[in-house]
């Protein structure tokens, strides 16, 4: 690095710290000891496991979460629920996550909201990936947000953002997924009205 401005013709540089070391003490004396000029860039990935760390800095330089995914498959042998908080770690939305898990890891719909669960995407989110991931009807996708222990309120709150929908129908889709009558119940109670949305 010292060499290249003395090169002819003159070589642009860049010089990129991971941020691995992100205790000033350490990367200070990094630099000071190998007479390194301050990095272009830190991506300031922190500590973590090789797993975690290339993640991170796979998303900080622009790769989609398929391509982390698939790196954190052939590269570090994750299975698909490691994938899922790998990637939620690093800051990538559920729709994408959701991607990796049917595209990359091969998982059903039903795996895929118990993981997304599991790493701690919300009934809306999830719902979401549902739908646009897996191409589920409104119905199998309640029933599958039940499945994986969602309440009858957050399942309310996601379907007020896909749709429009009258108090019976709610019941009705809510009964069909298996809620109990008392949640059913509660939800209407608790002022749901027509349910509005997109």
């Amino acid at each position: 690095i010292r060499a290249f401005p003395a090169h002819v013709p003159p070589l642009r540089t860049l010089l990129v710290h991971t941020g691995q070391h992100y205790d000033p003490a350490m990367k200070d004396r990094l630099f000071a000891d190998l007479d390194l000029p301050e990095p272009d860039v830190n991506l300031a990935v922190g500590s973590g496991s090789h797993a975690v760390q290339t993640a991170e800095i796979m998303k900080s330089v622009g790769y989609a979460a398929s391509e982390v995914g698939s790196a954190l498959q052939s590269a570090y042998s994750v299975t698909a629920e490691q994938a899922a908080n790998i990637l939620k770690s690093a800051g990538y939305v559920a729709s994408e996550v959701g991607n990796v898990l049917k595209d990359v890891y091969g998982q059903t719909a039903e795996q895929a909201a118990n993981i997304l669960k599991n790493a701690g995407y919300v009934a809306s989110d999830i719902g979401n990936v549902l739908k646009s991931v897996y191409s589920t009807t409104t119905e199998q996708t309640v029933s599958v947000l039940r499945e994986i222990g969602a309440v009858g309120e957050d399942v309310v709150s996601w379907l007020k953002s896909i749709s429009t929908m009258q108090p019976s129908d709610l019941a009705t889709t809510l009964k069909g997924a298996g809620y109990a009558a008392s949640e059913v119940s509660e939800v209407l109670l608790s002022g749901v009205g027509a349910v509005e949305g997109a």
